[in-house]
């Protein structure tokens, strides 16, 4: 099977770019946020652990009081 002839959710997936914590707070303000909420949504993740913009965002939104 080609990357052409793959299901466009596994492209979509391999896709979705996976980074660190201190990647991600360097790079909050493309999240539309401050360093200090993006630390403060991602407290009780370890430095090592590889987090999609996905899951960043959605832990920045519950931080800021959002559901």
């Amino acid at each position: 099977m080609t990357a052409q002839q793959e299901p466009r959710e596994r492209q979509a997936a391999k896709a979705e770019l996976k980074q660190l914590k201190t990647e991600w707070i360097e790079r909050a303000p493309q999240l539309g946020a401050e360093r200090f909420e993006v630390a403060g949504a991602l407290f009780d993740v370890s430095d090592h652990h590889m987090l999609t913009e996905k899951d960043v965002a959605r832990r920045l939104t519950k931080y800021r009081g959002g559901v």
